[in-house]
């Protein structure tokens, strides 16, 4: 049987994976890499599950996944060849924060450059945040410049009286941009069981403020500001454990402190036809890796990088208030209880809840339970 190497496999697939550092990518024994959980689940000739995972006490490895013959790449195989020097400490950046964060703007628009084809269909994932200002000021000075792409900016509550400002002051047309009108109930459109998810986490990473847009997903490439929290981590959590993954100190940060290990990044990937994250793209870590720690500080909301970052624009948009991501799900007894009925008629129940010991309890939608019935969603998928 043919053996690639993780990233190789990816490659072929899809174009991001040539300017973006993507977290997301699985291996198994044979060295075969995908980001898609289900599809090397099923290259497997056996699946041994980890009944470890049925404890609510039990703490997985950053690379573990529910199946013994799964797990994920280390950063040396996921990342691009002409990269990896990035996996070594940077010498921090000899000018002052005004030129540093001139240059992460300079890098997001080279990624920007490279990955926008005037072609294809964007959806941006657009909060009331500093990470989605900066990037979408980037993509409005280079339209400024004459770039053109078919893109459309996509909120959701309770973050909308940001976002608007925000498009307002860049400028962008009106029907390039929109707020998110779900129903009352179960707003973000979760806990359905057909929209498996990707490995281990929580079954609210489903959720859907799009569909009115995308009704086709895989026509349209999504585009996502996560990776730009570097310099709050590095405010917050420089002096406590993280995982030696590399030499890099601020890679190690990086990875650690961003949610799960890239699973939701996956289920992304799988869905749309491609994800570009500029804040993960190379041309902006090669600078952001350099960061003075000290310039780092922590506001009780945002971190002065990221300040500093939107100061670099034309656009006014440093004083728009941040929109802290209070989602409101809105969830009744009802889904709760249709959630218990689909988890015990499910495969995974039927092969393994004997193991199960204490009642289960969906409610807390970032608990133990939440990936439990998340991971129920792919086992389903992967024996359907």
């Amino acid at each position: 049987m043919e053996t690639r190497t993780p990233y190789s496999c990816a490659l072929q697939e899809k174009d991001s994976f040539k300017t973006t550092f993507h977290r997301c990518l699985l291996t198994d024994r044979l060295g075969r890499g995908d980001y898609d959980f289900v599809r090397l689940a099923k290259m497997q000739p056996k699946l041994t599950f980890d009944l470890r995972f049925l404890s609510p006490d039990f703490r997985m490895q950053w690379f573990e996944t529910p199946f013994k013959e799964i797990m994920f790449t280390t950063i040396q195989q996921r990342i691009n060849p002409g990269w990896k020097y990035l996996l070594k400490n940077q010498p921090i950046y000899p000018l002052g924060i005004k030129e540093f964060t001139q240059k992460l703007v300079d890098g997001i628009k080279e990624y920007l450059k490279e990955n926008l084809k005037k072609e294809e269909k964007y959806l941006f994932l657009h909060s009331g945040g500093y990470d989605s200002r900066v990037i979408s000021s980037c993509m409005r000075d280079l339209w400024e410049e004459g770039m053109r792409f078919d893109i459309h900016f996509r909120c959701h509550q309770p973050e909308e009286p940001m976002f608007l400002e925000i498009m307002k002051r860049q400028g962008w047309p009106k029907d390039m941009y929109s707020v998110f009108t779900g129903q009352p109930d179960n707003y973000y459109s979760i806990g359905h069981k057909e929209n498996y998810l990707n490995g281990w986490h929580n079954y609210n990473q489903s959720m859907n403020f799009w569909s009115d847009i995308a009704k086709n997903e895989k026509e349209y490439t999504l585009i996502t500001g996560l990776g730009g929290e570097l310099f709050k981590y590095i405010a917050l959590h420089s002096r406590e454990y993280y995982p030696i993954r590399c030499e890099n100190i601020n890679i190690n940060i990086l990875l650690q402190f961003n949610p799960d290990e890239g699973q939701w990044d996956g289920l992304y990937i799988r869905k749309f036809k491609d994800l570009l994250m500029p804040l993960f793209g190379y041309s902006y870590m090669k600078t952001s890796l350099m960061v003075v720690p000290g310039w780092c500080k922590f506001n009780g909301q945002t971190d002065s990088v990221r300040i500093e970052l939107t100061r670099r624009f034309k656009y006014g948009i440093t004083d728009i208030p941040y929109g802290r991501h209070n989602y409101s799900w809105n969830l009744s007894d009802k889904f709760f209880e249709g959630m218990l009925k689909d988890f015990y008629a499910s495969r995974f129940y039927k092969d393994f809840g004997k193991h199960i010991t204490i009642q289960l309890d969906f409610t807390n939608l970032s608990s133990w339970a939440a990936k439990l019935w998340g991971f129920m969603t792919t086992y389903d998928k992967i024996y359907e």
